[in-house]
């Protein structure tokens, strides 16, 4: 009896079967509580995820910002290391003028002679200190090529390219002092010939061409026509290699 009492009183103490007037609310039961809760879960999981994607935004933002501050800070480091090597270049240029200064005083000081200017020997006069010579040390080698160091020589060019052979004989005999051949062909030689060879350039003559304009007569009307001089030759009496002494055409403009 104690809990159709308590249902009798939730319900406005109307017996169980009566239908509820239209005009009053239903009052809630189970179902319409689970549909609130789910609704304020799904409300709850929502904001959790706004909040999460406002808190990853906020640390994306201070990565940004804690990227441009070590920026700024490496490029006032640069400009630091910059300025610090702009001090130092101006000392080094201070100490370089303070030299010069220091030389400029000490041959200003300095009397001039042939030693140390660009004055003659003689006017160096007779109290001028005398020139000594650099003595060549003792046991120093001997100028020019040592023995055993491989010569130095202009390479011969191929006898395919050798326009002219002249056989060079010895008139007698170093030895004996007899007359020797002087044809080739009745010497006898031994050993490897000995090559030298001569270049020379040919001499050079200017080449003139003559034109010749004839007069042809007409064997039609009889009257003649001269020729007239080609349009090249018309130009200058010149041809194309006037200053090129090689025979070399000058280079296209």
């Amino acid at each position: 009896m104690g809990a159709w009492k308590a249902i009798r009183k939730l319900r406005g103490g109307r017996p169980p079967g009566q239908p509820w007037p239209a005009a009053e609310p239903r009052p809630p039961v189970r179902e319409d509580f689970r549909q609130e809760n789910e609704r304020l879960r799904k409300e709850n999981e929502r904001l959790r995820e706004r909040v999460a994607e406002s808190d990853q935004q906020i640390a994306d933002h201070d990565r940004q910002i804690a990227d441009r501050d070590r920026q700024i800070a490496d490029h006032d480091r640069q400009i630091a290391d910059r300025d610090r090597q702009i001090a130092d270049h101006d000392k080094q240029i201070a100490d370089r003028d303070k030299q010069i200064a220091d030389l400029e005083r000490q041959l200003a000081g300095r009397k001039k002679d042939s030693t140390n200017s660009s004055k003659p020997p003689s006017s160096d006069g007779p109290a001028a200190a005398r020139r000594l010579k650099p003595s060549r040390c003792r046991g120093r080698r001997k100028p020019g090529g040592q023995k055993g160091h491989p010569g130095r020589h202009r390479e011969l060019q191929p006898l395919e390219r050798v326009d002219e052979i002249v056989a060079v004989l010895p008139p007698d005999c170093r030895h004996c002092r007899q007359a020797l051949p002087q044809q080739i062909e009745q010497a006898e030689t031994r050993g490897e010939v000995h090559r030298y060879q001569v270049t020379e350039l040919p001499p050079l003559r200017a080449h003139i061409t003559e034109y010749q304009c004839h007069k042809v007569a007409c064997p039609h009307c009889g009257r003649a026509t001269r020729a007239e001089l080609p349009a090249e030759v018309r130009v200058s009496a010149f041809g194309p290699r006037p200053g090129c002494p090689l025979g070399r055409a000058p280079r296209p403009a």
